[in-house]
């Protein structure tokens, strides 16, 4: 019996490492949506693919981005201009990369900790996101 317990746990770990938490809960799983930002000019759609592609402005320049949603509750956000090739992970410019909170109405990226690209003028320690239905562009990205 005792045997069998020690399996069990064994089984049980092995088994946890890849179990993701947090699906299901992400921005990418609310498909034919948008996130806007209330704390800064920054939005992104999630289309019928889960590809969550948007802009944001900081000091007067406009970024075309991707969120890239890792295993776990972490974000890159690419600078799709610069993202030569999808397919050869090396050739994109992450802006930066952030932790997250995941809830069905709001979504929180916090920078606590992180290291930003040197060229991104961010002032902010996290930004939350309001989910609205539908494809909708902010003003300010028209």
């Amino acid at each position: 019996m005792k045997r069998f317990s020690i399996i069990l746990i064994i089984i049980l770990l092995l088994s946890s490492c890849t179990v993701d938490f947090y699906a299901k809960v992400r921005p990418p799983d609310y498909k034919n949506t948008t996130w806007i930002a209330k704390e800064c000019n920054m939005y992104f759609y999630v289309d019928q693919n889960s590809q969550c592609l948007g802009k944001m402005e900081l000091d007067e320049t406009i970024y075309n981005i991707e969120l890239y949603f890792r295993m776990g509750k972490t974000v890159a956000i690419l600078n799709t201009e610069k993202i030569i090739d999808k397919n050869r992970i090396k050739n994109f410019e992450i802006l930066f990369n952030a932790d997250c909170k995941f809830s069905e109405q709001k979504f929180i990226i916090s920078f606590e900790g992180r290291r930003l690209n040197d060229n991104i003028p961010l002032n902010l320690k996290k930004i939350t996101f309001i989910r609205t239905d539908g494809e909708i562009i902010p003003d300010w990205a028209k």
